[in-house]
């Protein structure tokens, strides 16, 4: 449980990492935690992963998990990584976001971006899966979904969502906005949304 803030700001491409390891007993953001310009959190629990304060500072995100409930109005969770939750994947930011380099698994998955014009950014130069279990439900929230290669330069891999006999839903941020859904910059992107 982390109960006093958490403020590290000398920091230059993630040069710092916070393990938040627990075992079985979870992990409590109960104070704020501000990594400056750039930071790390690995998550590393068979328990909940759950927050009161806000995390901020063009965070990373990865590791393992019994279920992530990171849905603080302040948060500013830039990049999630690979990451392996048991139970429920719920993470809210309130700027892009940016999810690949690797699988993200979980029962159910909620990603959603609160910034007005927000982007969420599926793929890029590596593979990038969000998958779910049979009947499971992946949610992405933000007035701009990218799935593919976002970059202007370089090759893109597959993106894939999976949901078999499940649900995937796409809604805008901004009540009213449709939903701007692209590939992304390079034809060579290939995304696929598997039913089953």
């Amino acid at each position: 449980v982390l109960n006093g803030p958490l403020n590290i700001t000398n920091l230059n491409y993630y040069p710092s990492s916070i393990d938040l390891s627990s075992g079985a007993g979870g992990v409590a953001i109960n104070a704020g935690i501000s990594l400056g310009s750039y930071g790390a959190l690995q998550l590393d629990t068979t328990g909940p992963v759950t927050q009161t304060a806000p995390i901020s500072g063009n965070i990373l995100l990865q590791g393992s998990a019994g279920s992530v409930d990171l849905t603080n109005a302040g948060n500013q969770i830039s990049y999630l990584g690979s990451l392996s939750v048991n139970g429920n994947l719920n993470i809210v930011t309130g700027q892009d976001l940016f999810v690949y380099g690797g699988n993200v698994t979980a029962s159910d998955i909620s990603l959603e971006v609160t910034q007005t014009g927000g982007s969420l950014f599926v793929g890029g130069e590596v593979p990038t899966v969000l998958a779910v279990p049979q009947g499971g439900r992946i949610s992405l929230e933000a007035d701009n979904v990218f799935l593919g290669s976002f970059f202007s330069q370089g090759t893109s891999s597959p993106s894939e969502l999976i949901a078999p006999n499940g649900v995937v839903a796409l809604a805008p941020y901004t009540a009213g906005s449709p939903v701007t859904f692209s590939q992304g910059s390079s034809s060579l992107a290939d995304f696929l949304i598997t039913p089953g």
